[in-house]
């Protein structure tokens, strides 16, 4: 028997005491709902209360209590907390909390920290009032990180990472921090991960995000004394031990990631090998690419991390000297020759006077042989589109969420399409490199190939909008018949078709993982193992692709693939381009006999001016007839 109805709703409204915890008095309840009143026990300047005829008084509470009643009415991100906050402005919260800090009185200073974070994160005008206070509140932030009190560090670096990921606030940080101040305190939060009850777990991923700010900045000062001093104060330990942590937040990992991508960057052939060797870092750099919670702009920058390793530091030098020289413009015009020339050579310099080819315009692919280096040319989605963490990003509120955006534009630098920093890398042919380079990197390659699932999770990234070709060997070997090439049949034009939208970190996950695995495919024994991660579905539509170091990577492995036999007819049943594998190019393309050069020499050195007087280039035309192609065999 069912049992009866006792008549009552189920999912109504809650009362106003619907929340109230059983241990908690109305009274209490009742305080704990009261701005105003809080704050007056916040401030110290508590005010009589007329009270109603049979109503008792509100109970006494201190300072401290009050500060987390109001941070806990301010804090959620809801319209109600919203209403909260813009209350809290008229009762002067934010002076209160700046005082407070000043006093240095840590159980005070924990709700004041919190106080600021809520009210600042998506209030310039308010964070501008934080800011101006007199004394400043940034120093005793700073101080606050050598606390023993985890819950306190936790609130500071919360509030260090809304000042670091704005504009506005980020340099007068950075004039506290490049100062005497020492940044060990801020690296060792990485560490309060298994404090998770105690905000442990929410400090790493605010002092991971703050370095993560302040290393992509667009300031160039900014991210470069940054980076310097993290090195110096251990900081890549402390990352690299952050990525093995299991329960370590999602974004902690996302940040370090885009933190040692700018470290490695700027770090010295023996730094970078001490981080990616003697702290063992691939195998959790390779962990990244299987998180699904990770975005994409960041496993681009676990795949840039991966092209520093393989890739040597003379190359990396110089082509990111030439393209920065070439990402600037030309000289002016009162420069000297002399000086010019000084400086591109010594731009080129580093990578051999002899062995390397000439370095390219920022962008554009140098004409390389199939054995070619890597083209890895980072290709950054532009600051429009991002909003900002390196540089790569997560918080609550709209303006946050931008913020993170940002710094991924900052973090990969571009070639010719966004950003500030080295600019676009265009590696020279590496069969002009002498035999010890050759072979460095290719040990390096094998290393990084060595990776459980990491040539998998490269080939994945090449993805574009539209995804990758169909797999045709499964077709095949299911004996249904190929999909139709829409190319083969004209269809009628309905209307512009809308292009399917890019994720956020497309473009740098193309540039950076086609460069890796352009390296990879040097190794003669990792080219099978390339193709068995479908590397040329993903690869071919790379072909067409507008990123032009994507599709000269994408080209040059197709290549390099294209050096195995076996291989061969894989190529061809995807309709690879004849210009890649030349297996449908006669002999005879290569056997075209030379131009006369007295022919050459009139079409080279007339102008315009003596063509239009004699009519030259119609009679010169007319006598130099090229030879036919011969048919195909």
């Amino acid at each position: 028997m069912a049992p009866k109805k006792d008549g009552k709703k189920k999912g109504g409204k809650k009362g106003k005491k619907g929340n109230k915890p059983a241990w908690m008095s109305d009274g209490l309840w009742e305080l704990s709902q009261n701005l105003q009143k809080l704050s007056e026990f916040y401030s110290g300047e508590i005010k009589d209360t007329k009270l109603k005829e049979g109503q008792a008084p509100p109970p006494n509470i201190t300072r401290t209590q009050a500060g987390m009643f109001i941070w806990q009415l301010l804090f959620p991100s809801n319209k109600v907390a919203k209403a909260k906050r813009d209350e809290a402005v008229k009762y002067g919260v934010v002076e209160t909390s700046v005082k407070i800090l000043a006093s240095g009185k840590a159980p005070d200073m924990t709700p004041a920290l919190g106080i600021l974070v809520a009210m600042t994160t998506d209030n310039p005008m308010q964070r501008g009032v934080m800011l101006d206070a007199k004394p400043s509140p940034l120093p005793h932030v700073l101080a606050a990180l050598s606390d023993e009190s985890a819950s306190l560090r936790a609130a500071a670096c919360s509030l260090l990472r809304v000042v670091a990921r704005e504009q506005d606030s980020r340099p007068r940080l950075w004039r506290l921090m490049r100062a005497d101040w020492d940044w060990k305190p801020l690296v060792t939060c990485l560490d309060l991960t298994e404090m998770s009850q105690l905000g442990g777990r929410s400090a790493c991923y605010d002092a991971a995000a703050v370095m993560e700010a302040m290393c992509c900045a667009p300031e160039p000062d900014i991210a470069n004394g940054a980076c310097v001093a993290l090195m110096a104060a251990g900081g890549p330990a402390h990352m690299v031990k952050v990525l093995r942590t299991r329960h370590a937040h999602p974004m902690s990992k996302a940040a370090s990631v885009a933190v040692l991508n700018q470290l490695l960057r700027r770090a010295s052939p023996e730094a970078c090998e001490e981080v990616v060797v003697g702290l063992a870092a691939l195998e959790p750099l390779a962990v990244v690419f299987l998180h699904p919670v990770i975005p994409l702009v960041y496993k681009a920058h676990a795949a840039a991390c991966l092209l520093r390793y393989v890739m040597p530091d003379s190359l990396w030098r110089a082509t990111a000297a030439a393209a920065k020289a070439a990402a600037a413009g030309p000289p002016p015009a009162s420069a000297s020759t002399e000086a010019t020339s000084g400086e591109g050579a010594g731009a080129n310099g580093a990578a051999g006077s002899g062995d390397a080819a000439p370095q390219p315009a920022a962008g554009a692919p140098a004409a390389q042989a199939p054995g070619g280096g890597a083209a890895a040319g980072p290709a950054a989605a532009s600051q429009a589109a991002a909003g900002p963490p390196a540089g790569g990003g997560p918080t609550s509120g709209g303006g946050a969420m931008a913020a993170a955006a940002a710094a991924l534009a900052r973090g990969m630098e571009s070639s010719g399409i966004a950003g500030d920093g080295m600019g676009g890398i265009e590696v020279p042919n590496v069969d002009l490199l002498d035999d010890e380079t050759r072979e460095q990197v290719v040990n390096r390659a094998r290393r990084v190939a060595a990776l459980d699932g990491v040539l998998r999770s490269l080939v994945q990234l090449c993805v574009g909008p539209d995804g990758p070709l169909p797999d045709l060997e499964a077709i095949k070997d299911d004996g249904q018949p190929p999909p139709e090439d829409p190319k083969s049949k004209k269809k009628k034009k309905k209307g512009k078709k809308k292009k399917a939208k890019m994720e956020p970190g497309t473009l740098e996950a193309q540039t950076y993982a086609s460069a890796v695995l352009r390296l990879v495919s040097l190794a003669e024994e990792q080219r099978a193992a390339l193709v068995e991660a479908a590397a040329i579905r993903y690869l071919m539509p790379l072909l067409e692709a507008k990123n032009s170091a994507a599709r000269w990577n994408a080209r040059q492995t197709l290549i390099n693939l294209s050096m195995a036999p076996d291989l061969l007819p894989k190529l061809q049943l995807y309709k690879v381009p004849d210009y890649v594998h030349q297996a449908n190019v006669p002999q005879s393309h290569f056997e075209r006999p030379l131009q006369p050069q007295s022919n050459a020499g009139l079409l080279q050195h007339q102008d315009s001016v003596g063509r239009k007087k004699d009519g030259g280039l119609a009679a010169v035309v007319a006598k130099v007839k090229p030879p036919a192609l011969k048919a195909k065999a």
